[in-house]
C-alpha cells in the first residue's frame, strides 16, 4: 500500500464518522407535520414497545451508544490505537449502516400518520459505508507499515 492509502483512510473514518454522526440528527421519522430525528423516533417507539420485545427495545437501547462508541473510536486513532480504533469504527458502522438501509427499504410502508423519513437514514448509510471503506484501509495500512 502506497502513501496515499495511508492518507486517505483517517480521512475517510473521519468524513464517515462526521456525516454518521449528522445523520442521527436528521429526520427518520415523520409523524403527521412533526419530522423526528434517530434519538426521538426510539423514544416514540420504546413506549408501546416496552413490555412485548425486549430483543427490539435492547437494539434500540445499543442506537443510543452510537456516539460515545464512535468517540472511544477516534481516542483510540489519536492514542495511536489505530487498527482497534478502525475495527471499532466498522463495527459500528456496519450496524448503523444495516438498520439505516432497512428503513430505506422500508420506507414505502409507512401510513399517512406515521412514516420514515429519508433524509437522515440516508446520510447515516452513506456516512456508514464512508467509514466503513476507511476503517479498512487503516486497518490494511496498518498491517502494511507494522510488518
Amino acid at each position: 500500500m502506497g502513501a496515499g492509502v495511508t492518507r486517505y483512510g483517517p480521512a475517510l473514518v473521519g468524513t464517515g464518522v462526521a456525516m454518521l454522526v449528522i445523520g442521527t440528527f436528521l429526520p427518520w421519522l415523520r409523524s403527521g407535520t412533526a419530522l423526528r430525528d434517530s434519538y426521538q423516533s426510539i423514544a416514540a417507539l420504546r413506549g408501546p414497545l416496552a413490555g412485548a420485545n425486549r430483543p427490539v427495545v435492547t437494539m434500540l437501547d445499543c442506537w443510543l451508544a452510537i456516539i460515545p462508541v464512535l468517540g472511544v473510536g477516534v481516542a483510540l486513532y489519536v492514542l495511536r490505537l489505530r487498527r482497534t480504533a478502525a475495527g471499532v469504527i466498522c463495527a459500528v458502522s456496519a450496524g448503523a449502516g444495516l438498520l439505516s438501509a432497512a428503513v430505506i427499504l422500508r420506507g414505502d410502508e409507512g401510513g399517512p400518520i406515521i412514516a420514515p423519513a429519508s433524509a437522515g437514514p440516508a446520510v447515516t448509510l452513506a456516512g456508514a459505508v464512508v467509514a466503513l471503506a476507511g476503517g479498512v484501509l487503516v486497518i490494511m495500512s496498518t498491517r502494511v507499515g507494522s510488518q
